[in-house]
């Protein structure tokens, strides 16, 4: 199936000089997750929206029709292939903690109210090669771990900082999110310790990778007062009423996390109230 034949409008996108190519490029790769971020790095965001709709329901739905262990990490990872080229990895259900389909999904829809447009299209689905539902996040083939980059090139967006900061994400390292350069874009990936309940953390601390002391984790959860980011994502977050955030989160990843949540978000606020009001 391909997109272009149900969204004629995205046809019609006049990008500007080189961008237009690399445009045409992604929709023929089938790497639309990549063309979505490209129309709105441009602008496009009403034409973006309506091919992200696309790219999730398509990726809930439709069939898979190979796998292979994608392995690299504490948990049992599968890249996916749907059946018109889109690739994604998948993470079924299992005993290990860090592998929260709910978190990792609900990692994505707080990127999306937000519109930080870090994390790839991610959703919960069963796939028939595998007993267990799991998530299932679209597969970005271009882009390097941060780990593989020189220090100096490894620093963090602010907008990742503050992803991470209102979920709580206490495991963000170099070998958790990427870099793609065609997009010279940073990207957040492996979300699955985020937004959790209270105590699940200590609860899970001797457990796989997560064995540091309290006061380490913490330290990694600093919201910096004077962090500068686009004042859009100020309003964005100012504007994120609790009647939505409970209503998006609360089935997903229950009452309690999302409770920190919006406690989380009024900190932010709080801290950056003086610079953008």
């Amino acid at each position: 199936m391909n997109i272009l034949e149900h969204y004629p409008a995205l046809v019609k996108v006049e990008l500007p000089g080189s961008a237009q190519q690399i445009y045409a490029m992604f929709i023929d790769d089938y790497k639309y997750q990549e063309a979505i971020w490209l129309l709105q790095l441009y602008g496009y965001f009403k034409e973006a929206a309506c091919f992200e709709q696309w790219l999730q329901q398509y990726m809930s739905t439709a069939n898979a029709v190979s796998q292979k262990v994608l392995g690299g990490g504490a948990t049992s990872t599968y890249l996916v292939t749907l059946d018109n080229g889109i690739t994604g990895v998948f993470k079924p259900k299992q005993y290990n903690p860090s592998a929260n389909l709910n978190s990792e999904a609900a990692a994505y829809r707080l990127d999306q109210l937000l519109n930080l447009n870090i994390v790839p299209c991610t959703v919960i689905r069963k796939v028939h090669f595998f007993k267990q539902k799991g998530s299932f996040q679209y597969f970005v083939a271009d882009a390097q771990l941060a780990s593989s980059l020189e220090k100096e090139k490894q620093i963090k967006p602010a907008t990742m900082l503050l992803l991470d900061f209102l979920m709580e994400n206490r495991d963000r390292y170099a070998g958790n999110y990427m870099y793609i350069e065609s997009l010279d874009k940073m990207l957040a990936i492996d979300n699955g310790w985020g937004l959790r309940g209270n105590g699940i953390v200590e609860t899970i601390k001797g457990f796989c990778i997560d064995r540091r002391s309290w006061k380490q984790r913490w330290g990694q959860i600093y919201f910096p007062p004077n962090l500068k980011f686009e004042q859009i994502y100020y309003f964005k977050l100012r504007d994120l009423k609790k009647s939505i955030v409970s209503e998006t989160f609360t089935s997903l990843i229950g009452t309690v996390a999302t409770n920190k949540l919006l406690e989380r978000q009024k900190k932010v606020l709080d801290a950056l109230s003086q610079a953008y009001l």
